[in-house]
């Protein structure tokens, strides 16, 4: 058995992110809803406090990828530097119950694209703190 932890916290902290579009073609955006896209270092702060140093929270991706291939990171940043300024560790969800208008349902979601881990690069470059 490895003593190597992988998570910061034996208990995980989690933020609703989920992006449904309903059948009328509007688009939910929980994060938006409950102002963790606002309140963001606030709530990892509140995790903190309890000594909850990782959590789960989500990347809104009908707002990221705008048009197939283009990316828009300006909703991301703000999470992820609240999570680097608190010491958060995130495991990022880039598409919880919810399907970009980019992305045909029947085909692969941005995570497994012809363009495979460009994504997961271009997050990556945003900050050394995403892997």
């Amino acid at each position: 058995m490895s003593s190597i932890a992988t998570f910061r916290s034996f208990l995980l902290g989690g933020f609703e992110c989920s992006t449904h579009r309903r059948p009328d073609g509007h688009c939910l955006d929980l994060l938006a809803a409950t102002a963790h896209d606002l309140l963001a270092q606030a709530d990892y702060r509140e995790l903190a406090r309890h000594d909850i140093r990782s959590a789960r929270d989500g990347l809104r991706w009908h707002l990221i990828e705008t048009a197939p291939g283009q990316y828009d990171w300006s909703s991301f940043l703000p999470l992820l530097n609240a999570a680097n300024s608190v010491g958060t560790q995130v495991i990022w969800d880039l598409c919880h119950y919810g399907w970009p208008p980019t992305r045909s349902r029947s085909g692969p979601g941005p995570a497994v694209t012809r363009e495979g881990s460009i994504p997961a690069r271009s997050a990556a470059a945003q900050s050394s703190n995403v892997s």
